[in-house]
């Protein structure tokens, strides 16, 4: 078995000659300019200069959420913020692996990294520097954003993991009323801004998996074990990979889908007798899931920060979200579950809002169970 940093793994490539059929389909990949001065780079250099310190940036982050006693970890790490700070203002896109062992030792740190800029963003909150840490989160949430911009579908994923971790600061903020309106409006932007759409990134996946499934090719024939690549008799590897092709810009065609009317098309499955772990079956159904989740919690997020506002202007929450749009917010943000708008309603002195969840019912803003994910709703407030 051949095993690749990007946390797959080519076992037997199996292909039943009924799957050769079909005519061939090119993955066609969409253009992103490399900028000259790439953030990517300055994101490596600071995940690689976090210090040893003690307690760890992991350890303090771990701990109960607290804003005293932070400030010795952020001094020890002032160089990789200093980095951060620097990189998160450019433009970046990161490079797919060249080599078959791939980005993965790279994650771990840059999510450190992450957990380094909710300690700063956290130390700003106890200093009441409000403006600060939300600018500081935002950073997070743009950083999450520009991991997404090239490289395979385990570092999308890392990208969802670090947003998630920035919003829900940003979601505890609110709730202790760490925020004034010049922080809030520090935010928006940053919860505005677009993401790379997920075909491109099962384009960018592809791009990889076939410069690795040539890899593997190469090694099986200057040392044949037989473990990496198994084809039937008279079937070449580029018939395969033209199969491979073709079952990726049929998953290409159901990624362009919103989750809700996604969730409703069968995905399409792999070449038959494919036993490859990558852009088809577990990974694909676990990124959907986490992209809508992660969505979500993103206009989630960015309603709740426009709500405020509003009551900080208007001295109460609105009867409807509609009154958000266009003095707070461009557009109303949808619930990536439903299509539709977000539940809202006003309470006496507060409001309730909640995406319906992955389960697509609406269960009147109940929180799943614990150990019961999928159920229930995603409740903001």
């Amino acid at each position: 078995m051949l095993t690749v940093g990007a946390g797959l793994a080519v076992t037997a490539l199996a292909m039943g000659r009924q799957s050769l059929a079909g005519r061939p389909v090119q993955v066609k990949m969409t253009h992103y300019p490399v900028p000259k001065d790439n953030g990517w780079y300055g994101y490596v250099q600071a995940a690689n200069s976090l210090a040893d310190t003690s307690p760890s940036v992991d350890e303090s982050y771990g701990e109960a959420r607290r804003l005293q006693g932070l400030t010795e970890v952020v001094k020890a790490n002032s160089k990789a913020i200093a980095v951060f700070n620097g990189a998160v203002a450019k433009e970046c896109f990161s490079p797919l692996p060249e080599a078959p062992d791939g980005p993965i030792p790279l994650y771990a740190p840059l999510r450190n990294l992450s957990r380094l800029m909710v300690l700063v963003g956290r130390d700003y909150e106890g200093r009441a520097q409000y403006e600060d840490a939300f600018r500081t989160y935002g950073d997070i949430v743009k950083f999450a954003n520009d991991l997404c911009r090239g490289g395979v579908l385990t570092q999308r994923l890392t990208g969802d993991a670090v947003r998630y971790m920035a919003l829900h600061e940003v979601r505890i903020a609110l709730d202790q009323g760490h925020f004034d309106a010049r922080a809030l409006q520090a935010l928006v932007p940053r919860l505005l801004a677009p993401r790379v759409p997920l075909a491109d990134t099962l384009a960018w996946h592809w791009a990889y998996e076939k410069a690795l499934l040539r890899y593997a090719v190469a090694e099986e024939a200057e040392k044949p074990t037989h473990e990496v690549l198994r084809l039937p008799k008279g079937v070449t590897m580029e018939q395969a990979m033209a199969a491979y092709e073709r079952a990726t810009a049929a998953l290409i065609q159901h990624a362009a889908l919103p989750y809700w009317q996604a969730v409703r098309v069968k995905a399409p499955k792999g070449p038959l007798g494919m036993k490859h772990v990558g852009t088809f079956g577990e990974l694909y159904r676990k990124v959907r899931v986490a992209e809508a989740s992660d969505e979500a919690s993103v206009r989630g997020t960015l309603l709740v920060v426009a709500l405020e506002l509003y009551r900080l202007r208007q001295g109460a929450y609105p009867e409807s979200l509609d009154a958000l749009v266009p003095d707070y917010l461009p557009e109303m943000p949808l619930d990536p579950f439903a299509g539709k708008a977000f539940r809202y309603r006003r309470t006496d002195d507060n409001f309730r809002l909640y995406s319906v969840g992955q389960n697509m019912k609406d269960d009147g803003g109940v929180e799943p169970k614990p150990g019961k994910a999928g159920t229930g709703d995603l409740v903001f407030r």
